[in-house]
């Protein structure tokens, strides 16, 4: 996950600034988890969910949807998909792990 949300952020710095080095945008980030480790999570957050914790649950929950499951490739997810139920629980916990690396 800390790969996902760093691509996240370093895209985010390099549409905000198109001639800003790569390095630079992973050196920004390293420094400022040095200060405050929770701080990749906390910005991901409000940059991505602008701080609501409702839409993270909510996105968790449409990983995890009978219909997105149904559209996967059966070879990396066979079984059976989650209920709707367990997608709504899926989605809160989801939101819980990144509540907890955010320091929220």
């Amino acid at each position: 996950m800390v790969a996902d949300v760093d691509g996240y952020l370093v895209a985010r710095m390099l549409r905000a600034n198109p001639s800003r080095d790569l390095d630079d945008c992973v050196r920004s980030i390293e420094v400022s988890c040095q200060s405050d480790p929770t701080w990749r999570y906390r910005e991901f957050v409000n940059l991505r969910f602008d701080g609501n914790w409702s839409w993270v649950a909510n996105a968790g929950e449409h990983l995890f949807d009978p219909g997105t499951w149904s559209q996967l490739p059966a070879e990396h997810f066979g079984g059976t998909p989650p209920t709707a139920a367990q997608s709504v629980q899926l989605g809160l916990g989801f939101m819980d792990a990144l509540k907890r690396l955010a320091g929220a």
